[in-house]
């Protein structure tokens, strides 16, 4: 299995865990990278693939706006 499959694979399990839930901001990329173990490059990586499938949402494409 590639790094970054592993990377995703441990992130979504930090969600089902509770330590982070859905919504939350991921971790500082220095802290997180440590914590899973990986190289800064490769999380990057991995976040890049991972936002590209579906089971991505980001918080920024749901903030509701203000009128202009």
């Amino acid at each position: 299995m590639a790094v970054t499959d592993e990377a995703i694979l441990r992130i979504k399990a930090m969600i089902r865990s509770g330590e982070l839930r859905p919504g939350d901001r991921l971790p500082p990329e220095k802290d997180l990278s440590e914590a899973l173990g990986l190289s800064r490059s490769s999380l990057r990586e991995a976040v890049k693939r991972w936002r590209s499938s579906a089971c991505w949402t980001s918080a920024a494409a749901t903030a509701p706006t203000s009128p202009a």
